[in-house]
């Protein structure tokens, strides 16, 4: 199918129009077309339709080229201007084109004619098309720019180790004026605790390495105030270099709330200690010959649990639980806790309600972890020969699991008023044969190494 070309000839004479139009036909084009040979003519023509392309002689009786291009430039509406003369000189010529004519074509060589529409045509609408990208960046670079200015975020953009834009935020945020902050190295902003952590970081993202996109540091503001910020950095180009946008967002309020709130927790848990510490030393008050044994209980329940990777808190709780677990003996007479020979049947039944007892003592306290029910189940095995819940397996918790390990070792191993130490070796051939049965298989297996591989020793 032919292509329609709207075109506006501006000729005063019919024959060479029509030429025209018969040789833009051969070369598959519908035109749709006008002959004008007036500066009022023109003008009407170029206010009424829009052209393709402007086809133009030279010189006319009450025309020419020259006022014709003035005329389209006017309308400031890119149509690709051809002159097609009879005669014009090549001075001429190369004038015209400086004026703003696309090219030139003699009338007695109109079989280039066709392939220099074409090109002009092309030619036109890469323009435009450049135009309309450029129109569009342009506009969203207005947008960008409004969204920045008035964000209630701080922006940099950061080019190497200088800060080369800055937003109001970021100069409402800090005291600094925007043209202050863009006039110097960034790091000068930074607190000298903070400034080799950023700038590292800053290098090593600018050099292509994976590092933290989102981290905190402080930040010294106009007046001297330190305040905390939250750096969200990414790589962009900036006038066709590398450089960074970091959004900075100030969690100075939220640090300081942290900051109190971990204070808060230290004291709790120093007051925890002391009043665990307390109840222990109670216990061993009414029962001197096992002084030492919840502290070193303890000690073990914990090297037990961080050789089973357990974390801080399952480890910390494993201890807290271990240094009170028999908090519930000063519920029995204290000559059956310090009877110096073999406890009778009876004796021993009195003996085996103390974690129930601890259990009762405990169970109303607001501790962070489960300490009473730990305490509870500390004398439970495996197999479910244990006291009180007679619990099997899984049924025990895993920290009373390791409890009853770390008990039963630093029982046998130290002096009872009733027996002599067995000792260590002594101790470990209990858990090591009854492992899987009374005992944790894995709990086993930890504290085995802990004395064998690791040098675990209790202290006196």
């Amino acid at each position: 199918m032919p292509t329609l070309l709207r075109v506006l000839i501006v000729d005063d004479s019919d024959d060479d129009a029509n030429l025209v139009i018969r040789k833009l036909r051969g070369g598959n084009y519908e035109p749709q077309w006008e002959r004008v040979d007036t500066a009022e003519a023109m003008k009407n023509a170029l206010e009424r339709e829009e052209w393709d392309i402007i086809l133009c002689d030279y010189k006319m009786p009450n025309f020419s080229a020259p006022a014709a291009l003035r005329l389209a430039q006017k309308k400031n509406v890119d149509i690709p201007f051809i002159i097609v003369s009879g005669a014009i000189g090549e001075d001429t010529a190369v004038e015209a084109m400086k004026s703003g004519a696309h090219d030139y074509l003699m009338k007695d060589k109109l079989a280039k004619l066709v392939v220099a529409v074409e090109r002009e045509i092309r030619e036109a609408q890469n323009r435009n098309e450049k135009k309309k990208a450029e129109k569009n960046l342009r506009e969203s670079e207005e947008r960008y720019r409004l969204v920045v200015e008035n964000a209630h975020e701080s922006i940099l953009i950061t080019r190497g180790m200088k800060i080369v834009f800055a937003n109001n935020a970021a100069a409402k945020n800090t005291g600094y004026s925007v043209e202050t902050l863009a006039s110097g190295d960034f790091t000068r902003f930074i607190h000298p605790d903070d400034i080799n952590l950023v700038g590292n970081y800053h290098i090593r993202r600018l050099n292509g390495e994976q590092i933290p996109s989102v981290y905190t540091f402080k930040i010294i503001c106009k007046d001297g105030t330190v305040k905390w910020v939250e750096l969200n950095a990414a790589l962009i180009q900036w006038k066709k270099k590398p450089a960074t946008l970091n959004f900075l967002k100030d969690i100075t309020e939220s640090k300081l709330l942290d900051e109190e709130r971990n204070e808060n927790y230290k004291r709790i848990k120093e007051t925890l200690d002391a009043t665990v510490n307390a109840i222990a030393m109670i216990v061993e008050a009414r029962d001197p010959y096992t002084t030492g044994h919840q502290m070193r209980v303890s000690l073990l329940a914990r090297a037990i649990a961080a050789e089973m990777g357990l974390n801080d808190d399952q480890t910390n709780f494993i201890g807290t639980a271990a240094i009170i677990h028999d908090i519930g003996k000063i519920s029995i007479p204290s000559e059956i806790l310090s009877k110096p020979t073999e406890l009778t049947a009876l004796e021993f039944e009195l003996i085996k309600i103390h974690p129930q007892s601890g259990y009762n003592i405990l169970k109303d306290i607001n501790f962070p972890w489960p300490v009473a029910t730990v305490i509870l189940q500390h004398h439970e095995r495996m197999n479910g020969s244990g006291y009180p819940q007679n619990l099997k397996g899984e049924d025990i918790l895993l920290e009373s699991r390791i409890l009853a390990v770390a008990d039963v070792v630093e029982a046998i191993s130290s002096h009872r008023p009733y027996r002599p130490q067995l000792g260590i070796k002594f101790a470990l051939d209990e858990i090591s044969h009854n492992r899987g049965i009374l005992y944790d298989a894995n709990v086993v297996d930890a504290c085995l190494k802990l004395f064998t591989e690791k040098n675990f020793f209790f202290s006196q």
